[in-house]
């Protein structure tokens, strides 16, 4: 259990990193006047939702196997 629980909160901290990342790639991306950049950020951003998705499945799973746990006294 202590295992899941150092994992989830890893997982936690990551997410949040995320979240911060693709705000600062969507405030780039909506900022910016050169058609010939918006591609390579939109792909940046693309590639970050990616990796969000992948976390979160992570952490759900995480959530689920400590559901799943005995409780121990």
């Amino acid at each position: 259990m202590q295992t899941h629980l150092a994992q989830l909160a890893e997982v936690e901290t990551r997410l949040e990193q995320a979240v911060g990342e693709l705000r600062v790639q969507q405030s780039l991306l909506c900022g910016l006047d050169f058609p010939e950049c918006r591609r390579p950020l939109a792909m940046l951003l693309g590639n970050g939702l990616r990796a969000y998705g992948w976390l979160e499945d992570q952490h759900f799973g995480l959530m689920r196997r400590l559901a799943q746990e005995p409780p121990r006294h």
